[in-house]
């Protein structure tokens, strides 16, 4: 039997994402694609942290300082 759609992640503490039963309205997936979606989120989470280190950085070394400990 195919799995039925009725998952969708709470993004409502960012750092913390969970898969919960969907409310009539939400964009409601299968328990494969949720946890997929939230792979996919904490990935962009990670890229955005990474990027956001590596502009203070090249800031830092532009204003002859070291950069901060991580």
């Amino acid at each position: 039997m195919p799995e039925q759609r009725r998952y969708d992640v709470d993004w409502t503490d960012e750092g913390n994402p969970r898969i919960v039963h969907a409310q009539p309205g939400d964009d409601a997936m299968t328990l494969t694609e949720a946890q997929q979606a939230m792979r996919d989120g904490m990935n962009e989470v990670e890229a955005a942290r990474e990027s956001i280190e590596q502009g203070l950085d090249n800031m830092f070394r532009r204003l002859g300082q070291p950069a901060t400990e991580q």
